[in-house]
């Protein structure tokens, strides 16, 4: 869904925190998706994330989330508790309530969006007890979420260029 995630991109290039992480500009033309107007209130709230995310980018370029150095972890746990957690967006995603168009896609979009939030706190604890193990596990489950966060992205009508899809792709 989109260029960076602060609970995406950011999870391979820094831990697939989910950020292992839709300025929606625009819908699917599929019937069911969401109406613009929700999309947009939706994008506002994702937009916040993004502009943090570009004022504060990941600060380990050379980390790998699949070959962790358990000394980095907390770092890395610092960095994701104040750039990249991912719940103030989901709480402001779950906010907004349904929309009139595209609720079961909406809501599939949420589920998917809490369990990402769900693996980026669980990773972040996972980092400051530098349990590689866990941690690496925790990457792995973030990888294979996202390519589910995506395509319910994408049903619902967040096109990858839109901030949400940028968040959550």
């Amino acid at each position: 869904m989109g260029s960076f995630s602060v609970l995406g991109r950011i999870r391979v290039a820094t831990v697939a925190a989910a950020i292992v992480g839709v300025a929606m500009v625009g819908c699917s033309s599929t019937p069911t998706a969401i109406e613009a107007s929700f999309l947009k209130r939706a994008n506002a709230a994702c937009l916040v994330a993004v502009v943090s995310h570009q004022k504060h980018p990941f600060p380990f370029p050379s980390f790998d989330p699949l070959h962790p150095n358990a000394k980095d972890l907390p770092v890395v746990a610092d960095y994701f508790i104040r750039y990249g957690e991912g719940s103030t967006v989901a709480r402001e995603l779950a906010q907004l309530g349904e929309p009139a168009r595209g609720r079961a896609q909406w809501d599939a979009l949420l589920a998917l969006v809490q369990r990402s939030t769900t693996l980026t706190t669980e990773q972040i604890s996972a980092a400051r007890a530098k349990d590689v193990p866990k941690f690496v596990g925790l990457v792995n489950d973030t990888i294979r979420l996202q390519p589910q966060i995506e395509k319910a992205g994408r049903a619902a009508g967040f096109p990858p260029s839109s901030a949400c899809g940028k968040v959550y792709g």
